[in-house]
């Protein structure tokens, strides 16, 4: 028999567990694959289109898939995520075609339309709650699970005077299935890496003048989790590209919120304060003002104070 003390830490544990799952839910992912699955016409014996967009869903999110067409214009989806201990499998199930058409005269609310509308909160859309709405919901479960349970990777060149201290003190601490060595990465592969990672964990402990892998990740879309040390606060904007951390307690606790970062977002502040372009403009704004021999600092529209 479980003791209290068992127990309460048990209860913790599935806590901090269902916490960091509901964390890793995007609304905006979730939204977007309801209005996409509402406006694929479905009706029952035509379920084709909807199987491939399934089909395709299931493998962006890492699944092995296989495709069963049972007879012309229908067809099974499976999605196999396996585990790796011993306990009880979990089976989500349901079908993809709706009962009607969306056409016939009797069904005359905008809830009955194979065309999604988002109004006052809600979802409207033939299919959306029956059953459409919860493939959706299986999908992104999948999607939170996976990465509630997410992988570091480390992307690092390591020098040869650095060789023995790597080998001797921090390879060993990456012994764990869920960290990955990948070493020293250049273009375009860095592109592709960045992108593709649900955050840039930037743990400096040094005054950084600049940083540039930071806005490298932020013009991928992609957050960063970052010490305040340095430049980081100038560069890093709280809670709209990334989260500034103390200590790695915060730092894991941001990886738990890091879907409230609006990855387009991260892309729109890059644009606006790291492009070329701006760059560009910011140089021949100071160069127009030395040349004027103007003794005033120049202070550019991001608030930094420069000349």
């Amino acid at each position: 028999m479980a003791t209290s003390s068992v127990r309460g830490k048990t209860d913790r544990m599935n806590e901090d567990l269902t916490k960091a799952i509901l964390g890793q839910i995007r609304e905006d992912e979730l939204v977007a694959m309801c209005s996409d699955v509402v406006n694929i016409p479905s009706p029952t014996g035509e379920e084709l289109e909807m199987g491939r967009y399934i089909r395709a869903a299931l493998e962006a999110a890492g699944l092995t898939v296989t495709w069963q067409e049972v007879e012309p214009g229908r067809a099974n989806v499976l999605g196999l995520w396996e585990g790796t201990g011993n306990g009880k499998s979990l089976m989500f199930n349901g079908h993809m075609d709706t009962s009607n058409t969306g056409r016939e005269e009797f069904l005359t609310g905008i809830g009955y339309k194979p065309k999604a509308i988002i109004k006052n909160g809600f979802i409207y859309g033939l299919g959306i709650y029956n059953m459409k709405g919860a493939l959706v919901c299986y999908t992104q479960a999948i999607k939170a699970l996976k990465r509630a349970g997410m992988k570091l990777k480390v992307a690092a060149k390591v020098d040869k005077a650095d060789a023995e201290y790597f080998e001797t003190v921090i390879r060993p601490t990456m012994d764990n299935p869920l960290i990955e060595f990948v070493g020293e990465i250049g273009y375009p592969d860095k592109c592709e890496f960045l992108g593709n990672a649900a955050a840039l964990i930037f743990p400096i402990n040094w005054p950084e003048p600049f940083g540039l892998v930071m806005i490298e990740a932020m013009a991928c879309g992609t957050p960063v989790i970052a010490y305040p040390f340095g430049s980081v606060p100038e560069v890093l904007d709280q809670g709209v590209t990334g989260f500034l951390v103390s200590d790695a307690e915060e730092a894991a606790g941001a990886v738990a919120r890091i879907a409230d970062i609006n990855r387009a977002g991260c892309r729109r502040v890059f644009e606006e304060r790291f492009s070329t372009r701006r760059m560009t403009h910011d140089y021949l704004a100071i160069y127009q003002r030395l040349i004027g021999e103007e003794p005033e600092p120049l202070t550019l529209s991001d608030g930094v104070s420069v000349g």
